[in-house]
């Protein structure tokens, strides 16, 4: 069974349309997904992790995957977090460039502390640009195993992106624990 999930209601129906071959679409965030623990073989996330806590949306990706499972992201690098924030400097946009600064700042305690915190000035916000050690380490407190990553390019037509923005990078995982239960 092939699931489509987004917290946007419009999302969910774009992607509904998009496909060609059968998918159940469904509004829910990714940090409390409306599925029963072990069903699914594989859960890919592009470019969302960003606007989640990361660590309880892993758990809850950890949760959903068979036993051994795996979880796939793409996540976008830190330099089009530093563009944006240069940008919103030229144009004196100072209020992106505090959130933008925050979710670099995020993204850092993500990193060093495996933790993550809200905007400040707007609770329901959250947002960090990671690095692959930090997700690494997320990964690792989810109970993932055999964490790789590569860089990858938008693909044909998003050259000039690529070039200005940098590759996306793509980090993949597997749901597996030791024999001792503890995540290997």
């Amino acid at each position: 069974m092939r699931v489509g999930v987004d917290v946007k209601r419009d999302a969910v129906k774009t992607l509904a349309g998009r496909t060609s071959s059968p998918i159940h679409v469904v509004v829910a965030s990714g940090e409390a997904l409306p599925f029963r623990a072990g069903v699914f073989a594989l859960v890919t996330t592009r470019v969302a992790i960003p606007y989640m806590n990361v660590p309880v949306a892993l758990r809850e990706a950890g949760r959903v995957l068979r036993a051994d499972g795996q979880v796939w992201m793409m996540l976008h690098p830190l330099r089009i977090a530093a563009l944006r924030i240069l940008s919103d400097l030229r144009a004196l946009r100072l209020k992106d460039v505090l959130y933008q600064t925050y979710a670099i700042l995020n993204g850092v305690a993500l990193h060093g502390l495996g933790k993550q915190f809200r905007f400040p000035f707007n609770r329901r916000r959250i947002e960090s640009v990671q690095t692959l050690k930090g997700m690494a380490r997320a990964l690792a407190a989810a109970g993932f195993c055999d964490v790789q990553s590569e860089r990858r390019s938008r693909g044909a037509g998003y050259e000039e992106a690529d070039r200005t923005f940098g590759e996306l990078f793509t980090v993949v995982a597997r749901k597996g624990r030791s024999m001792t239960g503890q995540p290997r």
